[in-house]
């Protein structure tokens, strides 16, 4: 390639009915094509992430604890594949508060250690705030 000279690369997403396919122009060898319709593509896309809900949150709290819910309406949230909740486990005077950290896989959430995930960056500032520094 000469000095000065650019190559310019024009990128093209052409979904069709049956196929998702994805032309580099310039480049013809890199041509990448998927089968499977766009809906097909969408739907996957959606079942990539656990729901940040309550209903969600508790599903994977009573796995964890056989009785276990979260304390109000509100103590709960989620960001980039991890979660936190208030939670009070147990029944009556046996019941405790405890606060949890849940981590995406696939549709659903699974509690996770706080020791072991904490001090990682991966956990997103608003969820470590919430729940790693508190007791």
């Amino acid at each position: 390639m000469r000095p000065g000279y650019f190559l310019t690369v024009l990128i093209t997403i052409v979904i069709a009915p049956a196929t998702l396919a994805l032309t580099v122009v310039g480049a013809p060898e890199a041509s990448l094509a998927s089968s499977g319709s766009a809906s097909d593509v969408a739907q996957a896309s959606a079942k990539a992430s656990a729901p940040c809900s309550k209903h969600a949150l508790e599903a994977a709290m009573k796995r964890a604890h056989s009785h276990a819910r979260i304390a109000t309406k509100h103590s709960f949230g989620c960001g980039r594949g991890f979660a936190y909740a208030f939670a009070i486990v147990g029944r009556g005077t046996t019941a405790f508060e405890e606060n949890l950290l849940f981590r995406a896989s696939g549709r659903r959430w699974n509690v996770v250690s706080r020791a072991k995930y904490c001090n990682k960056p991966v956990v997103p500032e608003r969820v470590k705030k919430a729940v790693c520094f508190s007791s």
